[in-house]
């Protein structure tokens, strides 16, 4: 018997037929996995959830079916390619994105406790600093560091333990516990030398 073709099924879903679905679903899910996997080999502090990467995939899968029309002179498998390799970029930006400003908010965490336990200095939220420039501060900090560095603090900011961090790079606990504390460090003296007004 000869296979049904992408395009036939593609037309019976949009009919509602859910053996279609499932068939294309099959047919298409290695590809969804493998970019999975390669998406978390390139970019693994940035994807801690392989699980919510693949939705993301799944996501794009159904929204492909309905978008891909035969005039785009391409093969259905290759214009989803295309989309599931934008989608995980995208993902993988939005969760860099939310690593970097939770190292931002712990900072800022930490920068908030040591004015309000500064006697010498009124603790105003306002008048203490001014979140964009912090926020661009320390931006620059993280860009300074070596990318294994910047995955390391990551890392630990995400809440992988110490131990496993140090193993996973072949260093030291003590270089670990160094190049942690060193970061903090900058960041927090950097901000105690900028004016917040």
């Amino acid at each position: 018997m000869e296979e049904i073709t992408d395009y036939e099924l593609i037309y019976m879903i949009r009919q509602n037929d859910e053996t279609a679905y499932r068939l294309l679903y099959e047919r298409y899910l290695p590809l969804m996995w493998r970019k999975v996997y390669d998406c978390q080999n390139q970019y693994f502090e940035y994807l801690p959830d392989m699980s919510d990467a693949f939705n993301e995939c799944l996501l794009t899968f159904n929204s492909v079916i309905y978008s891909y029309r035969l005039d785009m002179k391409t093969l259905f498998g290759t214009y989803l390619y295309n989309c599931l390799e934008l989608s995980l970029k995208n993902y993988r930006r939005s969760t860099e994105k939310y690593e970097r400003n939770r190292v931002r908010n712990d900072l800022l965490d930490d920068y908030e406790l040591k004015q309000m336990s500064d006697t010498s200095l009124k603790y105003d939220p306002v008048s203490v600093y001014n979140a964009n420039e912090i926020m661009n501060l320390i931006d620059e900090l993280l860009e300074s560091y070596s990318e294994m560095d910047r995955e390391i603090i990551y890392k630990t900011i995400s809440g992988m333990k110490g131990i496993d961090i140090a193993k996973a790079y072949n260093i030291p606990r003590k270089k670990y516990s160094y190049i942690v504390k060193k970061f903090r460090e900058k960041a927090l003296n950097l901000l105690e030398k900028k004016e917040y007004n």
